[in-house]
């Protein structure tokens, strides 16, 4: 479901490349499972889809599990800078 709400979110601000295949994964029964594995594992079944939706799929997949990550939590240290010629 985590999925599938990705999607609805994602679909407003994609490329428009992209939208026709994310519109295929909503018509995908798969898109119904409960395990992420299953589904990413039956959109890029070569036997069943077109060399260019797999690299699509792919692209969304990757955004997907990216958007999965925490933020990176970027630290800045405050040094003194010395500068000799003021």
């Amino acid at each position: 479901m985590q999925f599938v709400n990705f999607l609805r979110d994602y679909i407003g601000r994609c490329p428009d490349t992209l939208i026709q295949p994310i519109c295929s994964i909503f018509l995908n029964p798969c898109i119904h499972s409960k395990d992420f594995n299953f589904i990413k594992k039956n959109l890029l079944n070569p036997h069943i889809s077109s060399p260019l939706l797999l690299d699509q799929y792919t692209y969304i997949i990757a955004v997907y599990e990216l958007s999965l990550l925490p933020p990176p939590h970027l630290t800045r240290e405050l040094t003194d800078i010395k500068n000799d010629h003021f």
